[in-house]
């Protein structure tokens, strides 16, 4: 889990992805892969526009610091104006994926409306869970309705403890 911004933060995305970082539109996840010198991949992720040249994004966690020095490695010459900062130990992220995955939510008690209207796939969300402020991402890697819960590491824990709960009466 990684953020970057500033002036040239599309740039630096634009250098390491395969996709089109720049059609990224606010409140929408975009996947896409990093691939190397001779295009195989290394890595894939989604990408969050924040903000005006602020972006989130999520690598595999033991290739976080990897991903941080490859897009350091690819920017190093071109004088581009952007911060990166490494959040992987900030952030801990829980996968429900599964038919029931929004009963689930709903039941942990969520203050959005998850419904496929209003959230719709490949679409992120801030809201509170259960109590707690988490990001949510509207994203399935399994062919599942699933959502990503994005939430401060130090509440991890306990997250993970509500939803296992949450989820017992839905197996």
């Amino acid at each position: 889990k990684l953020r970057l911004w500033g002036r040239d933060a599309l740039k630096a995305l634009q250098r390491v992805y395969g996709s089109d970082m720049g059609r990224i539109s606010d409140g929408k996840v975009k996947y896409s892969a990093m691939c190397n010198d001779d295009a195989c991949i290394i890595d894939d992720g989604v990408v969050v526009k924040r903000a005006e040249n602020d972006y989130y994004f999520t690598t595999s966690t033991a290739r976080a610091g990897a991903t941080v020095e490859w897009i350091r490695y690819h920017t190093r010459y071109d004088s581009w104006q952007f911060h990166m900062v490494n959040l992987t130990d900030a952030f801990g992220v829980i996968n429900m994926a599964g038919p029931n995955a929004r009963k689930v939510l709903e039941k942990v008690g969520c203050n959005i409306d998850l419904g496929k209207d209003e959230f719709p796939f490949m679409a992120v969300r801030e809201a509170q869970l259960g109590g707690y402020p988490v990001q949510l991402f509207r994203v399935s890697f399994s062919g599942e309705l699933a959502f990503e819960i994005n939430i401060d590491s130090g509440y991890a824990l306990g997250m993970w403890k509500t939803v296992i709960a949450a989820g017992e009466e839905y197996g």
